[in-house]
């Protein structure tokens, strides 16, 4: 089943397929993508979340906002990342046998990482099928600058690595605790 995108006079402008991805730009820059769900002939689902459209309805909220709605366009880009609606980023990248990826926490520590290999998906078809496998695939994708989001990234493990004690130091921490009295969280209040 395909969801038709009309305008509000009710003209046909997009059909996409049930589980496609629109996009949305405003006239101030933002843009953002959602995965769209049939539900019948003029209802459908955006973003998985509950966010149902009539689709005369959609056409007027769009056309209220000057925001232009069409279907994602299929890019051959090398590397993308997005920011997924609040709960983290997804970085992609391709390697020889299709696709690298990491997903990321908000505090852009790491998720999870791994390789689709399938070299003949577009990136945008990559990261439904990612997204998909991590039982991701609602809410809205935000396109974010790559090189922004991997120093985001650089920085988060930096921090995290200036926090994590050497090898060394924790070997002097134990040495330490064996020489002295062990002391009881439970011990009886001083009195």
């Amino acid at each position: 089943k395909d969801i038709r995108l009309i305008n509000s006079h009710y003209d046909d402008l997009y059909r996409i397929p049930d589980g496609g991805v629109i996009q949305v730009d405003y006239p101030d820059g933002r843009s953002f993508t959602a995965r769209v769900e049939h539900l019948d002939d003029y209802h459908f689902d955006m973003g998985g979340l509950g966010n149902v459209f009539h689709i005369c309805q959609f056409a007027e909220v769009m056309e209220r906002n000057h925001a232009d709605f069409y279907p994602e366009i299929q890019t051959q880009d090398e590397q993308a990342a997005w920011e997924l609606g609040g709960k983290g980023y997804l970085a992609i990248q391709s390697c020889e046998d299709g696709w690298d990826y990491t997903l990321y926490h908000s505090d852009y520590s790491v998720m999870d990482g791994g390789q689709l290999d399938a070299p003949e998906l577009t990136i945008q078809e990559a990261r439904e099928q990612i997204l998909e496998a991590h039982h991701m695939e609602k809410g809205r994708r935000l396109l974010q600058d790559y090189d922004a989001v991997m120093d985001k990234v650089a920085e988060a493990e930096e921090l995290s690595a200036d926090h994590r004690p050497s090898t060394l130091e924790k070997l002097a921490e134990l040495a330490s605790d064996t020489s002295a009295p062990k002391s009881s969280a439970r011990s009886a209040p001083e009195l």
